[in-house]
């Protein structure tokens, strides 16, 4: 159980702070285009999981949104602490 777990949490910040930091090197670049791709990217793993899976729909949303956040506020963690030094 703690695996999954870690898994869970895990990934979707390792996810977050790469993809940011691949965007953050390109010039022209929007937290509009960043937020895009973690959708995609979540949104394919939750795919896997559903097929996976027999939830109902409200752990349908958690699985969901619930990395989606926590990526996408590790990016802009990563995003603060690299432009504030």
């Amino acid at each position: 159980m703690v695996i999954p777990t870690l898994i869970y949490f895990a990934l979707p910040i390792l996810i977050g702070i790469l993809l940011m930091k691949k965007m953050n090197s390109y010039k022209n670049y929007h937290f509009f285009h960043q937020f895009a791709f973690l959708c995609f990217i979540m949104v394919s793993l939750f795919l896997d999981f559903e097929i996976t899976s027999n939830w109902n729909f409200d752990d349908y949303l958690l699985m969901l949104f619930l990395p989606l956040l926590i990526s996408y506020l590790a990016g802009l963690v990563y995003l603060y602490v690299k432009n504030k030094k």
